[in-house]
C-alpha cells in the first residue's frame, strides 16, 4: 500500500497496524464515512466557490468534477427529458 508523501513513516505504521486490527465491516464502515466526508467537504467548497448557484448547479458541477462531462451532460438531458416527460403526462 502506497504512503502518502505528507505523511510520516512511523504515523503511516499506526494507521496501517489501526486498520489491521479491524474486521472487514469495520473497515468498510471507516470507508464510507471517510467517502461521505469528502463528499460533504466537496459540495462544501462549491459552494463556497460558487455561492449563486442552485441546488442542482451544484449537483451537476459535482459530478463533473467527480466523474466528468460526459456523465455530468448525461444527467443533465436525463433530468431535461425527464421534465419533459413530466411536464407532457
Amino acid at each position: 500500500m502506497p504512503i502518502p508523501s505528507d505523511t510520516p513513516i512511523e504515523v503511516a505504521d499506526l494507521q496501517l497496524a489501526f486498520l489491521a486490527q479491524k474486521s472487514p465491516k469495520d473497515r468498510l464502515i471507516l470507508a464510507a464515512q471517510l467517502a461521505d466526508e469528502v463528499f460533504y467537504a466537496s459540495r462544501k467548497a462549491i459552494v463556497r466557490v460558487h455561492p449563486g448557484l442552485t441546488s442542482e448547479e451544484i449537483d451537476d458541477l459535482f459530478i463533473e468534477l467527480h466523474y466528468g462531462c460526459e456523465l455530468a451532460n448525461a444527467v443533465r438531458a436525463y433530468r431535461k427529458m425527464r421534465a419533459c416527460k413530466l411536464n407532457h403526462d
